[in-house]
């Protein structure tokens, strides 16, 4: 995983980083629970939110999808 000095993960990483899909953190920016900052063109989410976004999900009971 390639982290950036200042935090800044990619939504790829964000996704690997939480253990959800990819769709999961899009889903996460369309609901404003996460916010976009675009770095050499591409879209970046702060790491320390997602894991914040992702801890409080699993407390509440909605974090990451459970096997089957």
């Amino acid at each position: 995983m390639t982290e950036h000095d200042d935090g800044l993960v990619t939504i790829r990483e964000a996704a690997t980083l939480t253990g959800v899909h990819i769709r999961t953190v899009r889903s996460w920016i369309r609901r404003y629970q996460l916010q976009v900052i675009l770095f050499d063109g591409h879209a970046h989410v702060l790491e320390s939110e997602v894991l914040r976004l992702e801890r409080d999900l699993r407390h509440t009971g909605r974090g990451k999808a459970r096997s089957r």
